[in-house]
């Protein structure tokens, strides 16, 4: 699908659409706020939610005959700081669980146009088709009236959903750096990806199939689904769906299992040993940056860590503890690297079920200055540096000297302990 798109859309890139973004807001890092369509091959016979993959003679993914092309909402943010003397490199992100595009510019826990200002990056976003907001009334009604099958036309949007994301990426190297109003403020010839909780998690896919990045950033991200969903407070409301038929919990795990068999061809598990190694025909060897908050309630570090094993990245030394089955190293000059912060939880559960004690840290890395300069670092040089340091202008704890801990945020009023976190296993 990858290649039969890019041959489709030529050397010159992806047509695209300019039009009026709505909701029009004020930023005082943001110099412009981008908003229109791009043009894809489309390989679904609907492009809509619920619609399946077609295929040819051959038995490989088709275009639509009927309706070969669709046009796809894109959102991009160009901060203050980039200019012609001084245009910005585009960064795909990738958006956190059935979210939007919308989430580039996050404020609050995550606060993305300050980092693209201070930084001099462009976010620019798609939904990932198959698991955005648009998708979770079809996901839920399949899951509540019991049509586990139903949940096929997922894994085939996602197909759609990536070409989508490579072919954006594209855009922003080619056709979209040559614009006659806002080319010159994109540096066309760099570009790379980020995302948190979902984009985290499914970055590894987008970067085992792009040919137009080379280094990515994951944030909060484990692997494989079937592991992650039973130990996510985000899995609660479609478990309760999956339960109104499905009733006995070894049949919950096993109906995810099954479903982990589609998903395979779509998220980290099918992807991950391509990244570094045994890439895909004509795709070059990637460089990633994952990190982790302990004690997250939505992703599981035990995930991250599976991750993090299959790329064989090394632990880096952020003062924190050691992992089973992956070396840690003081710093790197290239090449991947896993990252934990600490936010003072007593540990996850030992046992299939969510860490749900004081605070849920998922969004507390990324806002971090040390995390911030880890990861310009990284994009620019490609080097692991433990940036946590006395002094970390940080506006809830300053870190010991290399030690990135940040115990106050965590909210843990109730001195909950490593007992309290086991207990959570018992039935």
């Amino acid at each position: 699908m990858r290649d039969q798109a890019l041959a489709l859309v030529g050397e010159g890139g992806p047509e695209y659409t300019l039009g009026p973004c709505g909701n029009e807001w004020e930023s005082e890092y943001i110099a412009f706020r981008v908003c229109g369509t791009f043009r894809v091959p489309l390989f679904m016979g609907s492009p809509e939610p619920g619609g399946s993959l077609l295929f040819g003679d051959d038995g490989l993914p088709a275009v639509n005959r009927q309706e070969p092309w669709a046009d796809i909402p894109f959102e991009l943010n160009i901060p203050k700081s980039a200019s012609p003397d001084n245009p910005a490199p585009s960064v795909y992100y990738g958006h956190g669980l059935f979210g939007t595009r919308e989430q580039i510019h996050c404020g609050g826990s995550q606060p993305n146009p300050s980092f693209i200002n201070e930084y001099n990056y462009a976010f620019v976003a798609t939904e990932l088709q198959g698991m955005s907001d648009y998708d979770v009334q079809t996901v839920t009604l399949l899951l509540a009236v019991g049509h586990i099958s139903g949940l096929e036309t997922m894994f085939d949007r996602l197909h759609q959903g990536f070409v989508n994301y490579l072919l954006l990426t594209r855009m922003m190297k080619t056709s979209f750096a040559a614009d006659e109003t806002y080319g010159r403020y994109i540096k066309g010839d760099e570009a790379y990806y980020y995302g948190n909780s979902q984009g985290g998690i499914m970055g590894l896919v987008f970067m085992a199939l792009s040919t137009d990045v080379e280094r990515g950033a994951l944030g909060v991200m484990g692997q494989p689904y079937s592991l992650l969903l039973f130990r996510s407070v985000d899995f609660n409301t479609f478990l309760d769906a999956i339960k109104l038929h499905y009733k006995d919990y070894r049949e919950q795990q096993l109906i995810i299992g099954l479903a982990q068999m589609l998903w395979d061809r779509v998220e980290p598990t099918g992807y991950t040993h391509h990244i570094r190694e045994n890439t895909f025909p004509n795709t070059g060897a990637k460089e990633v940056l994952s990190r982790v908050a302990l004690g997250d309630h939505q992703v599981p570090t035990l995930g991250g860590h599976i991750m993090a094993r299959t790329l064989k990245a090394p632990l880096l030394d952020q003062g924190i503890r050691e992992v089973w089955g992956i070396p840690t190293v003081a710093h790197t000059d290239g090449g991947s690297f896993y990252a934990e912060y600490d936010f003072g939880l007593p540990g996850e559960p030992l046992c299939n079920v969510p860490m749900s004690l004081c605070g849920d840290p998922h969004t507390n890395v990324s806002p971090r200055t040390s995390a911030r300069e880890q990861l310009d670092a990284f994009f620019r040089f490609g080097t692991g540096t433990n940036h946590c340091r006395v002094g970390d202008p940080d506006a809830h704890q300053v870190p010991e000297n290399g030690v990135c801990s940040y115990p106050s945020i965590a909210g843990c009023e109730m001195g909950e302990t490593e007992e309290d976190t086991q207990a959570l296993c018992q039935p």
